[in-house]
């Protein structure tokens, strides 16, 4: 399948409290087809056995190496373990996740074949409803680099245009680091930002990296598998300054537009985002603990936000399907009860529009 010495790949995995998941994880990794890889394992302050279970790969296979520093949180950790990443490729892991067996050597022929800064594979959502496949609107196996490297990636990226704004649940399937191959020169010269600082450490990686390479490809031959039984952690855990974070990172991808002469549609992309996570902001606050006098308030808060405001009468209306025009027009006429109302019934609705 692979000409010539096989290159290493860097796998970087944080690991934080995930002892009930660890092991199929490390397992899925050390048992790929394709062996020339450096695990690299970063407990971030872990207050289960993470640590202990990390230790037993690391003494049973050379190709690991485990490292520990107090809670500091995932980009911090993925940092680290960029600093100590000598592959020739990088892929980022969560530690309750799993990779197909033939994983990597799918993922380094695609490369082979395209050329490529960066590989993409759609993942499997797995949770205890069930799997399910996530593909992207991409052509697989085909080269992107230039105009349609821009428009296919970095656009999405950005934020939904046109008929991307159909589906807003799924805003963010393409933006997160696992699932996709990095070239290790220009993934090295990036870092992650804090999630509490810009929203998403994942996305604003994803367009720094795509903004320095030359050519990605995608591929449906292989997928990532994505656990989503811990997600409800994150989102009972009430973010109080997610809302500012998501302004700062639209500012951000803002500034970008202009740095790099990006075309005006960037800018509404950017503005696109802002509104459509409106959603994402609203699950944060009804899912958590709080009080319902206190969601209301904090619903009420995002609703009458001055840039949340001006994005949501940006947002073109007509590229939603019905469900979702109905949620953002009541949004964007700051009707506080239909916004909590829907999100309760959220599972229900998103099973049917996704």
């Amino acid at each position: 399948m692979l000409k010539g010495a096989p290159k290493l790949i860097s796998v970087i995995v944080p690991v934080y409290n995930a002892s009930k998941y660890l092991n199929r994880t490390l397992s899925s990794v050390l048992n790929q087809k394709y062996e020339r890889l450096q695990l690299i394992l970063i407990d971030d302050g872990s207050t289960d056995d993470s640590y202990d279970i990390c230790q037993k790969y690391l003494q049973i296979d050379s190709r690991v190496q485990l490292f520990q520093q107090e809670n500091s949180g995932v980009s911090s950790a993925r940092n680290r373990g960029l600093e100590h990443a000598t592959g020739e490729y990088i892929i980022f892991m969560d530690s309750d996740d799993w990779l197909s067996e033939d994983y990597l050597a799918v993922l380094a022929h695609s490369q082979i074949v395209g050329q490529a800064d960066l590989v993409i594979a759609p993942f499997v959502r797995e949770s205890g409803k069930g799997s399910f496949i996530n593909t992207f609107n991409l052509v697989p196996d085909r080269v992107l680099s230039g105009s349609s490297l821009s428009t296919q990636i970095l656009l999405k990226l950005f934020g939904p245009v046109g008929t991307n704004l159909k589906h807003p649940a799924r805003l963010d399937d393409i933006s997160s680091v696992w699932g996709k191959l990095y070239k290790g020169d220009i993934a090295r010269r990036l870092s992650f930002r804090n999630i509490d600082e810009v929203g998403s450490e994942d996305l604003l990686y994803n367009i720094q990296f795509v903004l320095e390479s030359d050519r990605a490809i995608y591929t449906e031959k292989t997928f990532y598998h994505y656990f989503k039984q811990n997600e409800q952690s994150l989102v009972h855990s009430f973010r109080p300054q997610m809302l500012d974070s998501w302004i700062t990172l639209e500012s951000v991808m803002d500034d970008l537009v202009v740095k790099r002469s990006l075309p005006q549609e960037f800018r509404e992309a950017a503005s696109n985002r802002l509104a459509v996570n409106v959603l994402n902001l609203s699950r944060n606050i009804c899912s958590s603990n709080l009080s319902f006098r206190n969601k209301i308030i904090y619903l009420k808060k995002v609703l009458n936000d001055d840039a949340i405001v001006s994005a949501l009468h940006q947002l073109p209306m007509e590229n939603l399907s019905f469900f979702w025009y109905l949620f953002y027009t009541m949004a964007k006429f700051k009707n506080v009860l239909f916004v909590y109302s829907f999100v309760r019934l959220g599972e229900r609705f998103k099973n049917k529009v996704k």
